[in-house]
């Protein structure tokens, strides 16, 4: 980050304070937010002393002047101050003020300045509890507050249960007047979006849409499918519907057309597929992109279905099967984990292509025992951070966590430096290493120097398991009751390392540490994962073909399977 706007924004402080004591209210609001909007621009991902004493500066005089009774801030001003309370709560917290508890309290008073001001500062580093059908008063203020709430990529300490609490209290007058809802249902919600664009479709038998924003080889979306959809090229005509950041860059290797989704806030473009021929439309990815979550809710094609590329139930979009795989799903519970109609096919459900990365038989160059945490920023709570707490508390040896939660949720809106404060408060930054920004044959080169890797829970991985199986790493999985916590521990199953697997806080710690302290076992351990023969029974295990027949009985019997309204999970044999 440039020092010299630092300066520049230090220079500005007696500035903010002339405008104030003038009564200039409104070019007061129009300094502060220009100053928050840089920060939302600019991540830090480190500060000089000089740079925290003026942010340290900066965020006194606005906490002080922000809360004065008599600083009245006009709507379009308050809508601004909203927007950025994401940005309001990290510069805070990589202040020496940590959060906004005080100055709340201060406002409750306030009911000329309460909704404006208060739902500006209000976020999920605050311990200071509000009444949530108050704070929904004037309904468009309240949900553009709640689904920017979810923009603090920060599920740590009070974090986590603030943001339970948040997912908790859906308001009956929650609106959807951001294009942030994507966030929310990242963030383990949903929130569909309601509208009346109408699809003409005349099905054609062979037509398969595949609905995608990550459909490039690198990416965990496509790895974890791409043989699934490969099995259908050669008895459909495959169209990928792509859309985001990614979609120039996405394989078009399966696929005889593709088609682009251009999508705003106020005018999603589809017109590329609003007239079309497909009977089968299959989602690869919904919720990790805005434009997913649209398309779920609309009806593209008489038959719809999704997989694990983000694997979370829709909860009411227009999606009739959810394809999953018979080893790791409780049929049990498949009413409450899935509003779709759940189809099993054998094996996981899903289908790794080989990793593209050389063994390299790294040398370890640090002298500690290191332990990769491959987790995804949303993946990272409190319980899991204070189970590392309890590991390097008990273990023999000097340990270094490599965390390696993405860069997306953190290299924006100065998500990274309150993060890593947090971690390193908690477990020493000596014991702690955050990975950010690699890409892959970089990433893998670093994960293969460790000694072992944890899986995270409850969100835990599938596709960064099966990186730490091909370089043949022992690690520990977390069994919970829905995919995304019982895919790694059906790997180790495949390959009877049951003695990986832990049900429950004591066993995960446990089974770490003897990983940790008792080499004998680690070695026996190491062994075993030596021995693996992955080609057949992981990469190139021909279960693809699974995938491929479900398609084919849903198209022939979709009919059929309309008319039943149990929703009885359907095994594919």
């Amino acid at each position: 980050m440039g020092y010299q706007y630092l300066a520049d924004i230090e220079l500005l402080i007696i500035e903010l304070y002339e405008l104030y004591i003038t009564h200039k209210y409104d070019e007061l609001s129009e300094k502060f937010i220009s100053i928050l909007v840089f920060f939302e621009k600019n991540t830090m991902l480190k500060t000089t002393n000089k740079e925290l004493q003026i942010i340290n500066k900066f965020v006194k005089a606005f906490l002080f002047l922000f809360t004065q009774e008599n600083y009245i801030i006009n709507y379009e001003d308050a809508v601004q101050f909203i927007r950025l309370n994401h940005i309001i709560s990290n510069i805070v917290a990589i202040s020496d003020f940590k959060n906004t508890d005080l100055q709340l309290k201060t406002l409750l008073s306030q009911k000329e300045n309460f909704y404006r001001k208060i739902l500006a500062l209000y976020s999920s580093r605050n311990s200071i509890k509000l009444n949530y059908n108050q704070l929904f008063e004037y309904p468009k203020l309240g949900s553009l507050w709640y689904l920017h709430y979810f923009l603090v990529n920060d599920y740590c300490g009070i974090n986590y249960n603030n943001l339970i609490n948040h997912l908790n209290n859906v308001n009956e007058n929650l609106e959807l007047v951001s294009n942030t809802f994507n966030e929310a249902y990242y963030s383990c919600t949903y929130m569909g979006l309601h509208n009346d664009i109408k699809i003409k479709n005349t099905p054609n038998k062979k037509k398969i849409a595949i609905i995608s924003g990550r459909w490039n080889r690198i990416t965990a979306v496509c790895k974890s499918c791409f043989s699934f959809i490969e099995s259908l090229k050669d008895d459909y005509d495959l169209t990928l519907i792509t859309f985001g950041v990614n979609s120039l860059h996405s394989d078009s290797s399966l696929f005889k057309e593709i088609k682009y989704i251009n999508f705003s806030e106020k005018n999603p473009d589809i017109s590329q597929i609003q007239e079309n021929d497909f009977q089968f439309a299959y989602f690869t990815d919904i919720g990790m992109d805005l434009e997913s979550i649209y398309l779920a809710n609309l009806r593209i094609a008489p038959i719809q279905a999704a997989g694990y590329g983000h694997p979370s139930s829709t909860y009411g979009a227009e999606i009739d099967y959810w394809i999953g795989g018979a080893d790791v799903e409780l049929i049990d519970k498949a009413d409450l984990n899935y509003f779709e109609r759940l189809v099993l096919i054998p094996g996981l459900g899903q289908h790794s292509i080989y990793p593209n990365y050389q063994i390299q038989n790294i040398k370890k160059t640090r002298s500690e025992f290191i332990i990769n945490c491959p987790w995804g920023i949303k993946k990272i709570n409190d319980n899991l951070i204070n189970y590392l707490k309890e590991i390097i508390d008990k273990s023999e040896k000097k340990l270094l966590f490599r965390i390696f939660p993405g860069s997306g949720g953190l290299l924006r809106h100065n998500n990274y430096l309150p993060f890593l404060k947090k971690i390193n408060s908690i477990l020493g930054s000596e014991n702690v290493e955050i990975i950010i920004n690699k890409r892959y044959q970089e990433y893998m080169t670093i994960f293969e120097e460790a000694d072992i890797t944890l899986d995270s829970y409850p969100y835990g991985g599938y596709n960064s398991m099966v990186d730490t199986i091909y370089l043949r790493k022992p690690f520990v999985a977390f069994e919970g009751d829905r995919f995304f916590s019982r895919a790694a521990s059906q790997l180790l199953r495949e390959f009877n390392l049951n003695e990986l697997i832990a049900t429950n806080k004591d066993e995960y710690v446990n089974i770490t540490l003897k990983l940790i302290n008792d080499e004998v076992f680690r070695n026996q351990l190491n062994e075993k994962f030596n021995k693996l023969n992955l080609n057949e029974a992981l990469f190139f295990s021909g279960q693809d073909k699974n995938f491929k027949t479900a398609i084919q009985y849903l198209i022939e019997n979709h009919e059929l399977l309309k008319r039943d309204k149990t929703k009885t999970p359907l095994v594919i044999r």
